[in-house]
């Protein structure tokens, strides 16, 4: 998993979820921003438990 406070946000993301480049542009392009902060957030601070 990349650094939490270094990384891209879609990096972030990807390496977490293991998403291709493709299955981002479908799972999280129509997402919701406020769905998308909550992930992000999630991630930077440790609090996701997917």
């Amino acid at each position: 998993m990349p650094d939490n406070t270094t990384a891209t946000p879609l990096k972030l993301v990807k390496e977490y979820f293991g998403l291709k480049l493709n299955e981002m542009r479908t799972e999280w392009t129509p997402m919701p921003q406020k769905d998308k902060d909550e992930i992000l957030a999630g991630l930077r601070d440790g609090t996701l438990t997917y």
